[in-house]
């Protein structure tokens, strides 16, 4: 027990851990050269996959009870960022009872800002930028900037 405290204390004060330390999400899940910080909360860990070179920042929440996140590689993930992956089954009378699980596929090279929220069934394509506090409730197309709730495309990127 004085063992199991003291490598919490010890993740608490490093901030990011390295794929080799984390515990929660399989090794061959995580690409290399990838760091999660030790904020970040998964409910399913199973479930995820994340590319190589990829960043996921502070107090990250990604609920995944039954449904799938993929992460690509070079992505970054802003802190107090909100990923669902399920809804509630609305076409019930007993919603809470009823879920409808879903996806979420973040493509290589996006940039999520912080305290952003990815609803269910969302595709972020390749080299995406979402804005801080948006709440994302479509797919994004690639090289697209989207701000806003929800989050609707502002500007296309201009990649040489």
């Amino acid at each position: 027990m004085i063992l199991f405290r003291l490598f919490q204390f010890v993740i608490r004060r490093t901030g990011y851990l390295f794929k080799h330390s984390y515990i929660f999400i399989p090794k061959h899940k995580i690409g290399k050269r990838t760091k999660i910080n030790a904020t970040a909360w998964f409910s399913n860990p199973k479930n995820i996959e994340i590319g190589a070179d990829s960043k996921i920042g502070a107090y990250n929440f990604f609920h995944i009870k039954k449904g799938q996140i993929k992460i690509g590689n070079n992505v970054l993930i802003g802190a107090h960022v909100t990923l669902i992956t399920e809804n509630h089954d609305y076409s019930k009378l007993q919603m809470e009872k009823e879920h409808l699980p879903g996806s979420i596929v973040i493509e290589d090279n996006v940039w999520i800002g912080d305290k952003v929220i990815i609803l269910p069934n969302v595709t972020i394509a390749e080299g995406a930028i979402v804005g801080a506090g948006s709440v994302v409730t479509k797919d994004l197309p690639r090289y697209m900037i989207a701000v806003g709730v929800p989050a609707k495309p502002i500007k296309q990127r201009n990649i040489a």
